[in-house]
């Protein structure tokens, strides 16, 4: 995979992550909602 595609799904993920779970979990905790989140989601 092509690190700048590789970046632009990170950040996607991320874009998610900080609107659906701002104010519902501390930004230090979404690694632990954003695996299964993703894993989920393919």
């Amino acid at each position: 995979m092509d690190y700048t595609v590789h970046n632009k799904i990170i950040s996607f993920i991320w874009q998610i992550a900080d609107d659906c779970l701002r104010d519902v979990y501390v930004r230090g905790k979404y690694r632990d909602v954003i695996l299964p989140m993703f894993v989920l989601t393919n």
